[in-house]
């Protein structure tokens, strides 16, 4: 819409669409930490069948059968343990990772555009309007040790996923200042928030 020789009102709209993709992987040295807890029994352990010298069912304190039928369920330990030992080893543990991350940007902005030539060489344009934005990522990490040295046969992995995502609402302003040196040749100062 034109208001004047000179001046005009737009509707202007953009869209924006970004994709991420990343993936590291490497091997990290560590140092391995062993906590060993030695447990004792209150008494002999019971022998099999674990025949108890009553056919009742005997319940710990908080409720749960530990004699059933004559026969025992479980074997109480102690609580606290008075032995534990905890050992580090400098460099002992070789861990790979792996990381993998993806996910995408999108945005679009819409608003009224006043645009006016103040002279042959000089305009200037100023714009308000609404902004959208979508981010999403997806990630997985994947972390893995060999312990066959230490007497562990296998390898001890752990893997973790999680997702986030989140539209963004707004608004935008700005304003620019052109100035054309020659009728091929300008330039251009813009100002956004």
């Amino acid at each position: 819409m034109r208001l004047g020789s000179k001046t005009e009102i737009n509707i202007s709209a953009s869209i924006g669409l970004t994709d991420i993709k990343a993936e590291t992987s490497g091997q990290v040295v560590s140092n391995l930490v062993t906590l060993t807890d030695v447990y004792g029994l209150f008494g002999d352990a019971p022998l099999a069948p674990y025949f108890a010298p009553t056919f009742e069912n005997l319940f710990d304190s908080v409720g749960n059968i530990i004699h059933e039928n004559g026969y025992e369920t479980t074997v109480p330990l102690q609580q606290i343990t008075s032995d534990r030992q905890v050992t580090t080893e400098d460099g002992a543990a070789l861990v790979d990772g792996n990381g993998k991350l993806s996910g995408a940007y999108y945005s679009i902005r819409m608003g009224a555009q006043l645009r006016s030539h103040l002279s042959d060489k000089f305009a200037f344009s100023a714009g308000l309007g609404l902004l959208g934005a979508y981010v999403g990522t997806d990630f997985e990490a994947t972390e893995s040790f060999d312990l066959a040295g230490k007497g562990i046969e296998g390898t001890v992995t752990a893997t973790e996923t999680g997702e986030h995502s989140e539209l963004i609402l707004g608004y935008y302003a700005d304003v620019s200042v052109e100035y054309w040196l020659t009728q091929r040749t300008s330039g251009l100062l813009r100002c956004s928030v």
